[in-house]
């Protein structure tokens, strides 16, 4: 973070000491701990000292206003919340660093993330550990991710890419370089540049809006090595389709991946290595299945379609999230009992 940095013994005893104030102040396991998040070491310390209690963590921004912090809070249950400010005053040095004792299991909740309402109040979406954990090994072994590696975190960690950067980095032993304000294209360009950047996380925009800035600024950056970044994840919207190919104008010795999915089925469902533009292409080509899910076309009876009939994208396996929280209808709406495929969840794109 800039000048700060942490290494991961000093996170471990940071974060159990975030672990022990909880256990301490009741939070038992399966309780849920709000954390009003920021691109900060901090925030990063508070949400693995709730794992490590067996919490489950709820990032709320802090620029959210404050109807939708109330709704998130009382909607979660959220029994305690952290901050940096929090961290820094209260925790940090006062608690116990020595392991913390709790054990935790695949099957339960490791954090909920609300959507963001465009109608009515958000979603809370409920991922289970197994869920979310399946598709960070998917990619970090898809891409040969290790302890070499240096991850940027851009996204708000209210957004489930968030989720990969930080348990992507922290999983493998990769370095996690936070930056502050994605706005700002300067900041960004070096900060990937000058830290040897080698796996880029983000939604198309803001590559996009980095490229942009690099081809207007080609003397200022000629002396900085551009082959350390390697690999390219982009999700989340559209990929205009002549973004692959100014990337490797710069970046000419990295692959670039389209992700997709839904929250509901924990960050990405779906990936397509962009190797070759077909200039017939209307879009990039969605792609195939990750890791133990899978991807089904259906008609409005929930048959599957025969290739080249249009029908609603549905996900299955094992990344689909427990339903929505303390929202029974909408989560039978959305998420089926399949008779042939088992529980899949209605994406509503076609």
């Amino acid at each position: 973070d800039k000048e700060e940095q942490l290494t991961y013994s000093e996170l471990d005893r940071c974060s159990n000491q975030v672990a022990a104030y909880l256990i301490q102040e009741g939070v038992e396991k399966g309780d849920a701990v709000a954390v009003i998040a920021s691109r900060d070491i901090a925030t990063i310390i508070n949400v693995v000292g709730i794992v490590k209690a067996g919490g489950i963590y709820i990032a709320i921004d802090k620029e959210y206003p404050k109807t939708r912090k109330e709704y998130i809070l009382k909607n979660s249950n959220a029994k305690k919340v952290l901050s940096t400010q929090k961290y820094q005053e209260e925790i940090k040095d006062r608690y116990s660093s020595d392991e913390i004792d709790v054990e935790v299991s695949k099957e339960d909740i490791a954090y909920i993330i609300y959507t963001s309402g465009s109608t009515g109040e958000p979603k809370g979406v409920v991922i289970s550990q197994k869920a979310v954990t399946n598709t960070i090994q998917d990619i970090n072994e898809r891409f040969h991710v290790d302890s070499k590696d240096k991850i940027i975190g851009v996204s708000s960690m209210c957004f489930d890419l968030s989720v990969y950067d930080v348990f992507g980095a922290l999983s493998t032993g990769a370095t996690l370089i936070l930056v502050k304000d994605q706005r700002d294209p300067e900041e960004l360009t070096r900060t990937v540049l000058e830290s040897g950047v080698s796996i880029w996380n983000t939604v198309p925009a803001i590559m996009n809006m980095m490229i942009e800035h690099i081809a207007e600024n080609q003397e200022e950056y000629k002396k900085y090595d551009f082959k350390k970044l390697r690999t390219i994840m982009l999700s989340g919207d559209w990929i205009p389709l002549k973004l692959p190919e100014n990337i490797k104008n710069y970046f000419e010795k990295s692959q670039v991946i389209s992700l997709g999915g839904a929250t509901e089925a924990s960050i990405w469902s779906i990936y397509y290595p962009i190797n070759q533009m077909d200039e017939t292409w209307k879009s990039i080509p969605y792609g195939m299945p990750l890791a133990n899910q899978t991807i089904h076309i259906l008609s409005e009876e929930q048959k599957q379609c025969p290739i080249g009939t249009k029908g609603e994208i549905y996900i299955g396996g094992k990344g689909v999230a427990s339903g929505y929280k303390k929202d029974k209808e909408k989560t039978q709406k959305a998420f089926i009992d399949h008779d042939e495929l088992g529980r899949i969840y209605r994406t509503g794109d076609y």
